[in-house]
């Protein structure tokens, strides 16, 4: 691909910005500007950023993309089926396979080929603008409804099954997807591709009087809020545990196993949502931050927004892991899902199931 010069004085950074949210992970090596806008693109800094970072965040996306595909058809057996909150876990694990595919779509094709798919056409550049601010937003309030639905559950533990439904579920999530598929649907007008000086990028060309402080809602409503939301359900979460906690201690000599069972697998399944919902707070706040500190600068080669990036991009990989660790029937049914996998590639002599030979 033919190097395009950038002259400082006239392509300025702020020309082709984005704004600091969880959006940008998504596109922060889709395009040669992301990389380098203060020197040619095929220089040293340029090729390390370009190796180090794209092929760690691929191999982070694959192990994250496995292991969400997991957790759906873990959540779709029947000894997780029967509660409205695995509809909520689904959800997430589905945008965040959308989280993975679309950076992939946009990043890989510049990583092989030096391709900028970003700025190939005016298509591709709203769809991906659109794609990653959308998927952030429902992403944010995805994980958000799951602190919620927690807090009921602890706080609401007799009233949960019927304030919970499966129903109010759909309903919820249908209403996320409505409200930010409206919120967010403008940007296809209002990004394209635009040359300055044979630098070619995609940026916000159509604006009008409140576009600036659209984005900076648009900013708010997918980090900040829905963080802010978390850390205090999750606060108040984890002292009515304490609480809880300390009356089960109390009373454990009266209470029967069955109940001692129910009780600390419930526990424990609260434990697992704190740690999932927080890991978006721990994960992802620090790269939302540094935009701030550095005045919403995405261009310019800064080695400690690549690395907080692959900080960023560790959260929708990080699901299955805790799932897995922190939750006794998500782990059981994973691993029956496997075994019945093997038993299906036996029947079927079906090769690529190599893996699972040695499966217990």
């Amino acid at each position: 691909m033919e190097n395009r010069e950038v002259i400082k004085n006239s392509a300025r950074p702020e020309d082709f910005h984005h704004t600091a949210s969880l959006h940008s992970i998504m596109t922060w090596t889709a395009s040669p500007l992301a990389l380098n806008t203060t020197q040619p693109p095929m220089t040293i800094n340029s090729n390390i950023t370009k190796t180090v970072t794209s092929y760690i965040a691929f191999i982070t996306g694959l192990f994250g993309l496995v292991g969400n595909v997991v957790i759906i058809f873990v959540m779709k057996r029947k000894a997780l089926q029967k509660n409205a909150r695995s509809l909520l876990v689904t959800a997430l694990a589905i945008v965040d396979i959308f989280y993975f595919i679309c950076p992939w779509f946009l990043t890989l094709p510049w990583i092989w080929f030096e391709f900028d798919v970003y700025s190939y056409s005016s298509v591709t550049c709203k769809l991906a603008e659109f794609a990653s601010w959308f998927l952030a937003h429902l992403d944010a309030w995805v994980v958000t409804s799951l602190a919620i639905d927690r807090i009921i559950a602890v706080f609401k533990p007799l009233e949960l099954q019927s304030i919970v439904t499966k129903a109010r579920v759909y309903i919820v999530l249908l209403t996320i997807f409505c409200l930010f598929f409206i919120w967010d649907i403008e940007i296809i007008y209002r990004f394209d591709i635009v040359s300055i000086n044979n630098v070619t990028g995609c940026m916000s060309v159509n604006e009008y009087p409140f576009s600036e402080t659209k984005d900076l809602l648009s900013e708010f409503l997918a980090t900040f809020l829905p963080m802010i939301i978390v850390v205090i359900l999750n606060t108040a979460l984890m002292v009515k545990m304490h609480q809880v906690r300390n009356k089960r201690v109390e009373l454990h000599a009266s209470m029967t196993q069955a109940i001692l069972l129910k009780v600390q697998e419930a526990h424990k399944m609260n434990l697992m949502i704190i740690i999932a919902t927080m890991s978006f707070v721990i994960l992802v706040s620090p790269i939302s931050i540094y935009y701030i500190l550095t005045n919403f600068d995405a261009i310019t080669v800064d080695p400690i927004r690549e690395v907080l990036y692959l900080f960023a991009l560790l959260y929708p990989s990080c699901n299955f892991p805790i799932y897995f660790i922190s939750g006794r029937t998500f782990r059981m049914e994973t691993l029956n899902l496997f075994r019945e996998l093997r038993q299906f590639c036996k029947r079927n002599t079906i090769d690529f199931c190599f893996f699972l030979e040695e499966f217990p």
